[in-house]
């Protein structure tokens, strides 16, 4: 159960980032502290699917982020260039998936 809620946590800091908010300004938008926002993304608090529902709305991240095992991103590589198959994809899908591979560029360096 605590895996599955920092697993959460860090879906939450991800869409978060990727929707270019600071954890205050997601609280503004939730009616929560910031302080709730740190505890969601450390995996200390439990969050609900209702919870994660608005959150989901509040970052512009569709809610299948948060309950898949891992985001399906294919990204291939083409000499040592990253190429992500966006193919079928609405303009903004396209947009999003293009910063959350950013996000997750910048967490695997940490």
């Amino acid at each position: 159960m605590i895996n599955k809620q920092k697993e959460t946590g860090k879906k939450i800091k991800i869409a978060r980032a990727t929707a270019d908010l600071s954890q205050e300004d997601l609280g503004l938008k939730l009616n929560y502290d910031r302080q709730v926002i740190m505890r969601m993304e450390a995996g200390t608090r439990k969050i609900g699917i209702e919870e994660i529902k608005r959150i989901a709305e509040a970052t512009g991240t569709p809610i299948e982020f948060f309950l898949e095992e891992e985001p399906e991103i294919k990204v291939a590589t083409n000499h040592s260039e990253d190429i992500l198959d966006l193919r079928g994809l609405t303009e903004s899908r396209k947009e999003f998936m293009r910063k959350l591979k950013e996000e997750f560029q910048k967490e695997n360096a940490k």
